[in-house]
């Protein structure tokens, strides 16, 4: 073929990962990466037929990664000015990533490719590229002649930029092909921009007469919940509205402080109290938080005491008219912080008792 040589290479890289964000290591000298031992990922790789590459390409510049706006966290938004030979011989672009892993020094590892798109009118082009971890970390762009990944993410919020395809986890060497110079690096994170909402309804419970047991549970709002996906390691990874819900507990109507007692992962909507005592009035509130520190909902309260049986009620009455400082004085049994034991801490008791001794929330 006029002395032209024409070759095609199939590459077929099979590793299994167990989860998204899975630990590698990396080989700062020449670019590549190795996955831990008990890690998996599994990526099909097939160049494309090359004809007379050229020996060097130019190299992107004036690279500018920043934090995607109106999103919840995990990605960024990348431009930059396009190789010399953008849609000739270069095909894809190389994102590596400056990062610590397994509490190592950071290095330099690749990161996400991006198959070639048209520039904008400033010979620019922008790629959202996905981050896993909203951690401040530098990045630079290589162009790449002959290699094109498919890309199958799904721009975030209605973006219409191309998504990168992440390949960090992948043995071996990068490329085979012709590879330009870095850009310039910069640094910059992902971070969460949008507050999840307010709590619908927040209610604690008793579970029977007798039962040291109290339940509580929530429902919360759409956002709370799964709010964007990416693919990490031939999985899909989740990045949720919420991921944490603290939840704080303090005797009712005392100038006690709420004691953390519980922390749940997202999506979670209930949480059994087993750590209570008989006849003493609790209140509740939960604290949700999304991956931004400064976005904390709280619920609204919810008080809740054991269920109240027939005995407690004897106790109760011969206990009536005493206060603060008597020698028979039970401070349990002011239910409503009074210092003393009368018709108000009645109507607390009424209330549970009317409720078939369940509970009492609001």
């Amino acid at each position: 073929m006029s002395g032209k040589i024409l070759f095609f290479i199939l590459i077929v890289n099979v590793i299994s990962f167990v989860s998204c964000g899975n630990n590698v290591t990396s080989n700062n000298d020449n670019d590549t990466v190795t996955v831990s031992p008990n890690s998996t990922i599994s990526t099909t790789h097939a160049l494309t037929a090359v004809s007379d590459q050229p020996t060097t390409i130019g190299a992107p510049a004036e690279l500018v990664v920043s934090d995607l706006p109106d999103d919840n966290g995990g990605f960024v938004i990348a431009s930059f000015v396009v190789s010399p030979e953008h849609l000739t011989s270069v095909t894809s672009y190389l994102f590596f990533r400056k990062i610590a892993i397994d509490e190592e020094e950071a290095k330099w590892v690749q990161w996400a490719i991006v198959a070639v798109h048209p520039a904008d009118e400033s010979n620019r082009m922008n790629v959202i590229i996905p981050t896993v971890w909203d951690t401040l970390t530098s990045w630079k762009v290589h162009a790449a002649t002959g290699s094109v990944i498919p890309q199958n993410g799904e721009p975030p919020q209605g973006m219409s930029a191309p998504v990168a395809e992440i390949v960090y986890g992948k043995s071996g060497t990068i490329h085979d092909e012709v590879t330009s110079s870095a850009s310039n690096i910069v640094t910059a994170m992902s971070a969460d921009n949008i507050a999840p909402g307010e709590f619908t309804a927040f209610d604690a419970r008793g579970t029977g007469v007798g039962q040291l047991h109290l339940a509580l549970s929530w429902i919360v709002p759409e956002d709370h919940g799964i709010v964007d996906t990416y693919s990490f390691a031939d999985e899909t990874c989740y990045i949720y509205g919420v991921v944490t819900y603290e939840i704080y507990r303090r005797k009712a109507f005392s100038n006690e402080s709420a004691e953390l007692i519980w922390s749940k992962g997202p999506l979670s909507t209930t949480f059994p109290d087993s750590t209570v005592d008989k006849f003493t009035l609790y209140e509740y509130y939960i604290k949700a938080y999304d991956g931004n520190p400064g976005h904390v909902v709280f619920s609204p309260a919810a008080k809740a005491m054991v269920s109240t049986g027939l005995g407690d009620l004897v106790l109760f009455g011969a206990l009536w008219g005493s206060r603060e400082g008597d020698a028979d004085w039970y401070p349990i049994f002011d239910l409503n912080g009074d210092g003393e034991v009368g018709l108000g801490d009645l109507v607390v008791i009424g209330t549970f008792w009317a409720d078939r001794f369940t509970s009492y929330s609001y």
